[in-house]
């Protein structure tokens, strides 16, 4: 825990009173937890996919890991309170409106991913921009508890 209560983003330290513990911890309990049996599910469903990773462990799991995250984002949705008003393509929300980010429909947008309805374990970093812990500090964050899961696999 101690690296927890030293985090830093951006240069500022993280504390208590700006959300550290809120944003950090579900992701390093979560994430180790559920990754491992998504992976699993994932890769009995799809015989080939795992085929493809254990014909070259070492430089193919990363890239399968991230797919499982994108595929089946620990977290699938968060609702925050907007902070400003703004204007979204869908429908604007003004100051103290509450707002629900969806990972999982952020992760299957056909403008970011080919064929994001497929499981591909083949998509490298570069075509697996996910969502799985939104952004900033939390995905910083998020990234030691990925590391986990690739442990524990």
């Amino acid at each position: 825990m101690s690296w927890v209560s030293q985090a830093q983003y951006e240069g500022q330290k993280m504390t208590v009173e700006g959300g550290v513990f809120s944003r950090c911890l579900p992701a390093r309990r979560t994430t180790p937890r559920g990754t491992p049996s998504r992976i699993c599910f994932r890769c009995s469903a799809h015989p080939d996919q795992l085929d493809y990773v254990m014909a070259d462990f070492d430089a193919r799991a990363d890239d399968a890991i991230n797919e499982v995250l994108r595929f089946e984002p620990p977290l699938m949705h968060f609702r925050r309170t907007a902070l400003a008003a703004t204007n979204w393509p869908a429908r604007p929300s003004k100051a103290g409106d509450k707002v629900v980010l969806w990972y999982l429909s952020g992760n299957r947008d056909a403008e970011v991913f080919a064929d994001p309805d497929t499981f591909d374990v083949s998509r490298g970093a570069k075509e697996n921009p996910h969502q799985a812990f939104g952004g900033g500090a939390a995905r910083t964050t998020a990234w030691a508890a990925t590391s986990a899961s690739r442990c524990s696999s």
